[in-house]
């Protein structure tokens, strides 16, 4: 993915990584919320995709990528 993106000359946002770390900084307990269940730590909740959406947002803002102008 990052091979192809620096290919294309465009930018790429691991997800992946970005949710990982954010998810060992708030602990297991702290990340419970975002999840449908405790047996299915697969599928964000509302507030779990909620929290996403925000995270994206945030790194969007913080590389000056588009739609971050358009990001409240």
């Amino acid at each position: 993915m990052k091979q192809v993106a620096a290919e294309k000359k465009v930018p790429v946002i691991d997800l992946h990584t970005l949710t990982g770390d954010a998810m060992q900084q708030l602990g297991d307990a702290g990340c419970r919320p975002f999840f449908c269940s405790d047996s299915d730590r697969t599928h964000f909740s509302a507030q779990g995709a909620a929290w996403l959406a925000l995270l994206l947002v945030a790194e969007l803002k913080r590389r000056g990528l588009p739609p971050a102008p358009h990001c409240r």
